[in-house]
Formats: C-alpha cells, sequence, structure tokens
C-alpha cells in the first residue's frame, strides 16, 4: 500500500484529501443507494456487508500506512490518502445501514 502510494507522492497534495474524502462518501452513498431502492433487502444486505469488508479494509490500510509514514518519514498527504478514503467509506456504510434499518423495518 505505501509503495503505491509512494509512487504518487509529489501529484498527491493536502487539496486532494477532502476530494478523495467526499469522493468516497458520495460513490458509497450512490452505490448502495441504489441497492436500497429495490424492494427485495437481500440486494441491500450484500451491499452493505461488501461494502463493509472493504471500508474496514481500507481504514484498516489506512491506520497501518499513517502509522508507518509517522514512524519513517513524518506526516505527509499521502500518508493520510487511503484513511481518508477508508474514514468516509466507514461513514457511507453506517449511513447506508440507517437507512436500511429504517426502510426495512418491520412493522409491529
Amino acid at each position: 500500500m505505501l509503495t503505491s502510494i509512494a509512487g504518487a507522492d509529489p501529484p498527491i497534495d493536502w487539496p486532494d484529501l477532502p476530494f478523495a474524502f467526499a469522493a468516497s462518501l458520495i460513490g458509497v452513498l450512490f452505490v448502495v443507494g441504489l441497492q436500497l431502492m429495490r424492494r427485495d433487502p437481500a440486494y441491500s444486505r450484500w451491499a452493505l456487508r461488501l461494502f463493509g469488508l472493504i471500508a474496514v479494509w481500507a481504514a484498516a490500510a489506512g491506520v497501518s500506512g499513517f502509522v508507518i509514514a509517522v514512524i519513517r518519514r513524518g506526516v505527509t498527504p499521502s500518508a493520510l490518502f487511503f484513511l481518508s478514503i477508508g474514514a468516509a467509506l466507514l461513514i457511507g456504510v453506517w449511513l447506508c445501514r440507517l437507512l436500511f434499518r429504517r426502510k426495512f423495518a418491520v412493522a409491529p
């Protein structure tokens, strides 16, 4: 992960982090939101489960990349790139899970 992001070290700058965060958040809301519009909750469950795993992986990769970067060379924008994407995906999956519970709630 660090070698791939370090290869793009000069082009990734501080203003790119909010863009990556916003794009990841909007992307997960759009993709899972399309599944939430369907009547069958099975598709939404699959999307939430898969995107949940992806979000956990991206957040863990971001945390480990940040820790390694702090130890080796200091905090740079490239060290926070995957962390911003992972945080946005976790927030997006959490919001979609709230929408799922609201839409497919069993009436008493």
